[in-house]
């Protein structure tokens, strides 16, 4: 799984995948093999190999389609480790979230995880992966493993995020103190991984589209949304670490008028489409984006009609009248 291009391993990269998949399904049903995974170092080794992986990638060879769309080749192990990693870090945050802070295991657990985090930043780990990211732009309907593959990457830096977030108080307006591992910093240099203009190069490709009355959004292949989903939800979980950073990098200049677009066509797509997860994920982003920042406020207001706004008060009742819809 470690090979070079000069010195390939014995196994095919298929076989290294499904070899990832079988140990994410260990990881992802016992927490016992997840924390030893943990204990003894032995993610260093997966982290290691991923690291390897990446630097294989080339991410300045790009491929132009006729259509003008630009596409990233995909390493299926790049994907795989992800999933890999993203699996244990799950499992141990599903278990040690539960715990209080100040019991024996909680605490080595955070000292662990802060030292792993901090080694993923310094290895330029998610700076690597973040242009990869950035640098896949149209449409990935059919593209269904490179659309898995981004979506394992998106998936690790929530991981990442959730894990980060056990050291946040739950309170309104929380932020992340004292960050030694940079994660924090990094997402804030490399625009939350590049995922915003991802995401809007994979919805909005030919630009906002323009709606009369009763038009519906054509729909989208599945993998296309669960890709969206996990990219919503990421910038979510990052919000919870530093609201205030996110708001600032979101609300900056070009990527705040795509997360207006994207936002739009969201709260547009699933009203007709009937997907709750997503449109709910959406909403808290928009809630996250404008909570106490007046210029974000303002950005939701103009803009093409309806707006975000205004589509935000023609949801339905249910979001209205419904208390697990309209907290």
């Amino acid at each position: 799984m470690n090979g070079t291009r000069e010195r390939p391993t014995s196994l095919t990269d298929r076989s290294n995948a499904k070899l990832a998949a079988l140990y994410e399904l260990v990881c992802g049903q016992h927490l016992d093999v997840a924390d030893y995974v943990l204990q003894s170092q032995h993610v260093i080794d997966l982290l290691d190999i991923l690291c390897h992986r990446i630097n294989l990638l080339d991410t300045t060879l790009m491929s132009t389609s006729g259509e003008g769309t630009t596409a990233l080749t995909c390493d299926i192990v790049v994907g795989a480790l992800c999933r890999l990693l993203s699996t244990i870090f799950d499992t141990l945050h599903g278990h040690y979230s539960t715990l209080t802070d100040s019991t024996d295991d909680s605490l080595a657990f955070n000292h662990i995880i802060q030292d792993l985090i901090s080694y993923i930043v310094s290895v330029g780990m998610i700076d690597k992966l973040s242009l990869m990211m950035a640098n896949t732009r149209g449409p990935v309907d059919d593209h269904p493993e490179l659309t898995q593959c981004l979506r394992s990457v998106v998936s690790l830096f929530s991981s990442l995020s959730k894990l980060m977030a056990l050291r946040v108080e739950e309170r309104f307006g929380a932020r992340l103190a004292d960050d030694d591992t940079q994660l924090m910093l990094t997402f804030q240099m490399t625009h939350i991984g590049g995922v915003v203009s991802l995401i809007y190069g994979v919805l909005l490709h030919s630009g906002a589209p323009q709606r009369a009355d009763g038009d519906r959004p054509p729909p989208a292949a599945d993998h296309t949304l669960d890709l969206t989903l996990e990219v919503i939800r990421l910038l979510n979980y990052v919000s919870l670490l530093d609201l205030n950073v996110v708001q600032c990098v979101l609300g900056g200049e070009g990527l705040s008028l795509q997360l207006r677009h994207i936002c739009s066509y969201l709260l547009w797509y699933c009203t007709h489409h009937k997907k709750e997860a997503l449109l709910n994920e959406a909403i808290l982003l928009v809630g996250n984006f404008v909570v106490l920042n007046d210029e974000n406020q303002a950005l939701l207001e103009s803009g093409q009609r309806p707006t975000v706004v205004q589509q935000l008060c023609s949801l339905p009742i249910e979001y209205f009248s419904d208390d697990r819809l309209s907290r």
